[in-house]
């Protein structure tokens, strides 16, 4: 499971999305590649880690570690792609309970956002996230 980073894109009744802004941080990739990924808005999840069971595990995980949050995920409708060693999965979700408290070691802030951002490219998101975000509401007809 350390191969893959899996993602949620949340999304609420009043069509919005949920982002955490992350930390820059160094990352080692699984072939042993490091760079610095920079401070930006982007999906909640994250790694798989040797105990996560698969990607809905991981990004379940993952959610609760960064903002406290549970999380129903739709299986059924995700999108992937393979990058510089390991698999991206973003699926959609839905807020199943909780309340919104940011772990400051795993990120800086948390906010929900309208869905349009996904489309402003003045938007300080991570690419990838905007990419798979789009094709995976693209693929849901939204």
């Amino acid at each position: 499971m350390e191969n893959i980073d899996a993602r949620v894109l949340i999304l609420d009744d009043n069509h919005r999305v949920l982002f955490v802004l992350e930390k820059e941080k160094l990352v080692t990739l699984p072939n042993g590649a490091n760079f610095t990924k920079p401070s930006k808005w982007g999906m909640p999840g994250g790694r798989g880690e040797a105990e996560d069971g698969d990607e809905i595990d991981a990004v379940i995980r993952e959610v609760k570690e960064e903002v406290g949050l549970s999380v129903y995920i739709d299986e059924q409708s995700r999108v992937g792609r393979q990058e510089k060693g390991y698999s991206k999965v973003v699926f959609i979700g839905e807020l199943a309970a909780g309340t919104i408290k940011i772990n400051p070691e795993e990120i800086l802030d948390c906010k929900w956002f309208p869905i349009r951002v996904l489309y402003d490219n003045g938007f300080n998101m991570y690419s990838s996230h905007r990419q798979m975000a789009q094709e995976l509401l693209r693929k849901l007809g939204k």
